[in-house]
């Protein structure tokens, strides 16, 4: 709606016409932000948090120990420490409960579910701003939709720079709490959105691209789309599953249909317990082997057998070498007929 009431201010038309649009817009964007800052107060002022100065660090690292980069970290977070190397850093804020033990989530705040549910649902927990940023997120792309329609250039790279920022940004907080929206608005739309834009920069007539170029790149971007498509329609059919399963959660596993589905079913809540508390997954328990009881084997009797040393020495003991005939050197007159050695 934004979108449609700015690019009738700037595709003119009647002054009854605009004049209606510009009541909608108005309507839209201070009703809209609005509800979306109260909502923000209301948990903050009632829900005992307290907003304190912050800093936003970039820190310096490498990547696989070769590539420089950068990354961002608050100076108040736990993992900050005093041996990192900061490039710079920039002035913040952070809204943090007063007590941090007795502070409510927003899912087991029911008062607050209540009046604003219909806005925090989806995110996770320590996210619940989120739809804040995601109305002024939309509210810029509107801006460089409609109000840059008449160029074509401004629109296009404005919008990349938007989508990509955007892009990465939404990365790193990954707002929603269920994985499929992740996968789906996170990743999947926010790179169709760079992919979409940046190709279709290549399109201006400035460029002079030829025409196979051209219909290759716009194949690009219809196979993109429709990749898109295919696993929108695959979330659309394990959602329905999922909302099955939790219209029938108070129904035993004896009486819930599919019976197939039933392990399935308790696996599914148990991720949902899960997260809803938006923390780390516990880590596996140590196995520590345990010491056998009886010993592996028994020593009943010992026999010890002849080695090859030990006949030797008997015979050494027996027959000395230097007494011994040497066979083939006897004469035949003084050795008995039929004798052996």
């Amino acid at each position: 709606m934004m979108f449609l009431t700015m690019f009738q201010f700037t595709y003119h038309g009647s002054a009854g016409v605009v004049a209606i649009a510009a009541i909608v817009f108005l309507i839209l964007f201070v009703g809209m932000l609005g509800l979306a800052g109260y909502a923000c107060f209301y948990r903050v002022h009632f829900g005992n948090y307290v907003s304190k100065p912050d800093r936003i660090n970039f820190e310096q690292r490498r990547v696989m120990k070769v590539i420089p980069w950068y990354s961002f970290s608050r100076a108040s977070s736990k993992e900050a420490a005093e041996d990192k190397v900061f490039a710079g850093s920039f002035p913040f804020w952070q809204v943090s409960p007063v007590d941090e033990e007795a502070a409510k989530p927003v899912t087991e705040d029911e008062d607050y579910i209540k009046k604003f549910g219909w806005l925090a649902a989806r995110f996770r927990r320590t996210r619940w701003w989120f739809f804040a940023v995601w109305l002024v997120y939309e509210f810029i792309r509107a801006c460089f939709y409609a109000g840059a329609s008449g160029h074509p250039i401004t629109q296009v790279f404005g919008l990349l720079v938007v989508e990509i920022v955007a892009f990465v940004a939404i990365i790193v907080m990954r707002p929603f709490e269920g994985q499929r929206l992740n996968a789906i608005v996170v990743y999947l739309l926010g790179f169709s959105k760079v992919a979409t834009v940046a190709l279709s920069a290549a399109f201006d007539v400035r460029f002079n691209l030829p025409r196979i170029l051209t219909t290759v790149l716009g194949i690009v971007i219809i196979v993109i789309q429709g990749v898109l498509t295919i696993v929108l329609l695959i979330a659309i059919v394990a959602g329905a599953v999922t909302s099955w399963m939790s219209v029938m959660r108070n129904r035993s596993r004896e009486e819930f249909r599919p019976k197939k589905w039933a392990n399935l079913r308790d696996r599914y809540f148990k991720h949902l317990n899960q997260a809803a508390t938006d923390l780390p997954p516990p880590p596996p328990p140590v196995v520590v082997p345990e010491e056998p009881k009886d010993p592996y084997f028994s020593v009943n009797s010992v026999r010890r057998m002849a080695k090859i040393e030990d006949e030797d020495r008997d015979d050494d003991e027996e027959t000395p070498f230097d007494e011994k005939p040497e066979r083939g050197l006897e004469d035949d007159s003084t050795t008995p007929a039929g004798a052996a050695y």
